[in-house]
């Protein structure tokens, strides 16, 4: 029993006489080198110069105080590939209370209200304060006082769900080929809707029940060479292939970006129409129309792939 106890006062004294671990807070950390992308920003989409119209153009004095209920994902969409994830956001209640915000109206948090509720509860208790006294109509208090009336009720409040994925609304897929010069594009569409509805908070009536539709567009484009040359003795050609390019790209609309475009229509029609601003603000929700690009030909395909391409030697069978 003497050499564990002797082991072990050792070791704790070992311990107690070892310094502290101090990490350099000057010298960088010997880290694999990080890719960073473009700077951050403020999420905006084509209808946002309309939400803004309707916070400048609206009456000031109108009593409108708006509640966001359960907007959920009702479709039941899953991804491509594995279908271990949901195609759509899950909580497109928050994209319609940024969207409500930026048209100037009142909103008032009726889902996450976790914090605010346990916090009145410790008031009720006398055990939550304000790091000071508290004076109300001349009274201090140590702990904050729940006053009478001090949560702000609603005069609206929204719900819904999106209701719909509609796969394939329309696709198109072209191929050209001459003289070894390819070109092909696919362009498909698909289409999401959401449907909101605007209850009048104190008598439960539906004020307002609309569905909203938005089609997401993708592309995809691949363009090439290929040129096949093999000359013998005899001045025969064969089949060996020394010029081979191709490229290609795929541009799709952003899925969850064209939800929240969704959305912020939705609620742009909900909170004009709800303020009388909807003919004051209708110009300013259709986005300028963009000149369309040059397409490429399949000339253009030639001259550009011709310029780069490598010479391969491979044998065909």
């Amino acid at each position: 029993m003497i050499k564990p106890l002797m082991i072990t006062t050792l070791c704790a004294g070992l311990a107690a006489c070892s310094p502290a671990v101090e990490f350099d807070q000057t010298a960088p950390p010997q880290n694999a080198p990080e890719i960073r992308g473009p700077m951050p920003y403020l999420t905006t989409t084509p209808a946002n110069a309309a939400l803004e119209c309707v916070r400048a153009k609206r009456s000031k004095g109108q009593d409108l105080r708006i509640g966001v209920g359960e907007v959920t994902d009702g479709t039941g969409a899953r991804t491509f590939t594995d279908g271990s994830s949901t195609l759509l956001s899950q909580r497109p209640d928050m994209m319609v209370a940024v969207a409500l915000k930026k048209s100037g109206v009142r909103v008032m948090n009726r889902n996450a209200t976790k914090v605010a509720e346990w916090e009145l509860a410790q008031s009720m208790e006398q055990r939550l304060g304000e790091g000071r006294d508290e004076i109300i109509e001349g009274d201090s208090f140590s702990y904050r006082p729940v006053v009478a009336g001090s949560l702000i009720g609603t005069t609206h409040f929204i719900t819904g769900a999106l209701t719909e994925v509609n796969w394939n609304v329309n696709s198109t897929d072209e191929r050209a080929n001459i003289v070894g010069a390819f070109k092909e594009s696919k362009e498909y569409s698909i289409s999401v809707a959401i449907d909101l509805m605007v209850t009048n908070t104190k008598t439960t009536e539906i004020e307002l029940a609309r569905s909203y539709t938005k089609q997401i567009v993708g592309k995809e484009v691949s363009r090439g060479l290929f040129r096949f040359f093999e000359v013998d003795s005899n001045g025969v050609l064969g089949p060996l292939e020394l010029f081979d390019y191709s490229s290609g790209e795929q541009r799709n609309e952003p899925l969850h970006r064209a939800v929240r475009w969704l959305v912020d229509v939705a609620t742009y029609d909900i909170t004009s129409t709800l303020t009388h601003t909807e003919k004051a603000c209708a110009s300013a929700l259709a986005p300028k129309v963009v000149a369309p690009a040059k397409p490429v030909t399949i000339a253009d395909a030639a001259t550009t792939t011709a310029a780069v391409a490598r010479p391969m030697v491979s044998k065909r069978d």
